[in-house]
């Protein structure tokens, strides 16, 4: 399961909080009509995603996660008060035995999944520069987190367009040259493997995704129709690196297996980190290949697999390292058993956080910290803090402190902890009755939104990390979901208009905010998209294409028709339209990206070229 798609049951969990499920919406109704599903519908590209799903082991989350009153189903260890805000030692595993007592539990509780993302490390200016692109003449893809680069389905390196195909089995290669598209390769994977994301890096192209096996019982091919199910579905993550020095003749140069669906990925100065999710289900005790994750069919030793503070759990995150230079070889592994969690990665920094339901209906979030840098991985510390993050935007690392925004109940707090995760500072009790809907961090000061009827946009001074100080609010109507640094002194906002009456009415918002004075934000101006109700910038940062240099930002909306936008913005005119096109029905298969004077708009296997100038059509391909 890819990362939007991770965030979006999130998302769906929240919201839907306190709903009784039919029957039919049970775990083992939806997993019954997804089987089925999958046999009837092998060979379209979200096949490979439910295949993925039934992998990971989630397919009973929106039911767990809409019942919030019930009593958790693992038990924590611990009392939670000696847990929370105070710092730990992680724990490796002592033996098989112990492993297996957790695994072989009443099951997990379906809480938030794995999603990686990434937010910057250093100075303010870190993640403004993230929105430029003073050093070359093309987009790259939409991170956190400065030299740190992170799969997408549309890479360019300046003159060519590496593109995952709409069916999810193959890359098509395009050249530009004279502003002409012409497909020059395509590379076709066999068997039952989707491609996720790719990298470019030099003359590396890497493919990664999920390969996927449906094991049945003994008997006659015959008896295999579309009524019979798989008796287990076997994912594994798979990680493949061409040359592509001669772009018409990509060779493979090798690849790396581990055990799970294929989560997300980041670049690292040479170094690739493949994370994974494993789940664990009806295990043999003597049969360890079936409850210990597996690197290039070995499998992980003991003092690679960190424990959790439950009594049971069935989920492993894995993270893998690679050297892309010897693809074949892993440089480090670890296997982290949980109940489900997010990730989050500074430049220096992998945090794996979960949120933990407690017996009185509250939630902590359990974060445990690994250092990670080339090729290698090392646990650091674990805590928890009280509520839930809204996303990995709600936690930042920065000049070695962690800085946290979280729901506590019916309110919220933000939280900063050392470098070994003790408590440094915190203010709670922040907006009554509302919730956090997005958040950024910006060096010294964080910015968050939360919501109920309107917008209050908070701004809080960090730069003392003992003392952090709520310093400014600004209250309009609507939401912001996404917020995005667009220059300096200005802060995109892309999210819901909101009036408070009817939430059918709500719009697509765009919001340009003047933060020069962080006390004093400002709304300076906003344009509502009356034919919008949803964009996919709201679980998806990828998606969005915000060039503060080149003046563009580029995103995709749902409403009468599905649109791609693009818009330009200066403080004289404020938000101008520079184009619209209707793209058509996959969604998540549209990008937007520029080389040199040309815009390129990749909607599934459709690519078609415009001049940046005025946005007229140049030139466009099929793949």
């Amino acid at each position: 399961m890819e990362q939007h798609e991770k965030e979006i049951m999130d998302s769906i969990g929240r919201q839907t909080e306190n709903i009784e499920i039919p029957e039919r919406l049970r775990p083992s109704a939806v997993e019954e009509q997804i089987m089925k599903r999958q046999k009837r519908e092998r060979r379209k590209r979200y096949r490979y995603a439910l295949a993925a799903a039934a992998c990971l082991g989630i397919l009973g989350i929106a039911y767990i996660q809409t019942n919030e009153g019930n009593t958790p189903r693992n038990k924590i260890i611990s009392p939670i008060v000696e847990k929370v805000h105070k710092s730990d030692k992680l724990q490796m595993a002592n033996s098989y035995e112990e492993i297996y007592q957790l695994v072989k539990g009443p099951g997990q509780r379906y809480g938030h999944e794995i999603a990686l993302e990434e937010e910057a490390k250093g100075t303010p200016e870190a993640s403004v520069e993230n929105s430029k692109n003073t050093e070359s003449s093309y987009s790259k893809t939409n991170t956190r987190t400065e030299n740190v680069d992170e799969g997408d389905i549309v890479k360019t390196d300046g003159r060519y367009l590496y593109v995952v195909k709409e069916e999810g089995n193959g890359i098509g290669i395009v050249d530009t040259e004279g502003n002409k598209l012409e497909q020059i390769t395509e590379i076709t994977l066999e068997g039952e493997f989707c491609i996720s994301e790719i990298y470019v890096e030099n003359s590396y192209l890497i493919i990664l995704g999920t390969e996927s096996e449906e094991i049945y019982p003994a008997g006659d091919a015959i008896y295999r129709t579309e009524y019979e199910y798989a008796v287990e579905s076997v994912c594994d993550t798979k990680s493949i690196v061409y040359d592509i020095s001669d772009k018409r003749q990509p060779k493979e140069i090798g690849k790396c297996l581990q055990s799970g669906g294929y989560s997300t990925s980041r670049l690292n100065n040479g170094y690739l980190y493949v994370f994974s999710q494993y789940s664990v289900n009806n295990p043999e005790e003597e049969r360890k290949e079936q409850y210990i994750p597996c690197v290039n069919e070995e499998l992980l030793s003991l003092d690679k697999i960190c424990m959790p503070d439950t009594e049971s759990a069935r989920n492993y995150t894995v993270i893998t390292a690679i050297d892309i230079q010897n693809p074949s070889e892993t440089t480090d592994s670890i296997g982290i058993l949980s109940d489900q969690g997010l990730c989050y990665a500074s430049a220096e920094n992998i945090y794996l956080y979960e949120t933990i339901w407690e017996e009185d209906g509250g939630r902590t979030t359990e974060i445990r910290k690994f250092s990670y840098g080339e090729g290698k991985l090392t646990g650091v510390a674990k805590t928890r803090v009280n509520g839930y993050l809204n996303d990995s935007f709600s936690i930042d690392e920065y000049n070695g402190y962690l800085r946290l925004v979280t729901t506590v109940d019916r309110t919220n707090a933000v939280y900063v902890l050392d470098e070994k995760l003790e408590e440094t500072g915190k203010i709670e009790n922040l907006a009554k009755d509302e919730r956090i809907y997005s958040a950024r961090f910006m060096g010294d000061i964080g910015y968050f939104v939360t919501y109920r009827e309107t917008d209050p946009l908070f701004s809080v001074d960090l730069s003392d990390p003992a003392n952090p100080k709520i310093i400014g609010e600004l209250k309009i109507p609507g939401f912001s979901e996404y917020l995005h640094p667009y220059g300096d002194g200005l802060l995109l906002g892309i999210g819901m208009e909101d009036d408070g009456n009817d939430e059918k009415d709500r719009r697509g918002k765009l919001s340009m905010f003047d933060i020069s004075d962080p006390s004093n934000v400002k709304e300076i101006d906003k344009i509502v998209l009356k034919d919008s109700y949803y964009s996919t910038a709201f679980e998806d940062y990828k998606s969005v294409l915000a060039d503060a240099e080149k003046n563009l930002i580029g995103f995709f909306t749902y409403g009468e028709r599905e649109t791609y936008h693009i818009y330009g913005y200066d403080r004289v005119h404020g938000f101008t339209c520079k184009m619209q096109e209707t793209t058509g029905k996959y969604a998540w298969h549209v990008r937007g990206v520029y080389l040199q004077d040309t815009f390129y708009l990749i909607d599934g296997n459709q690519i078609e070229s415009y001049r940046l100038a005025d946005f007229e059509k140049v030139d466009d391909l099929i793949l």
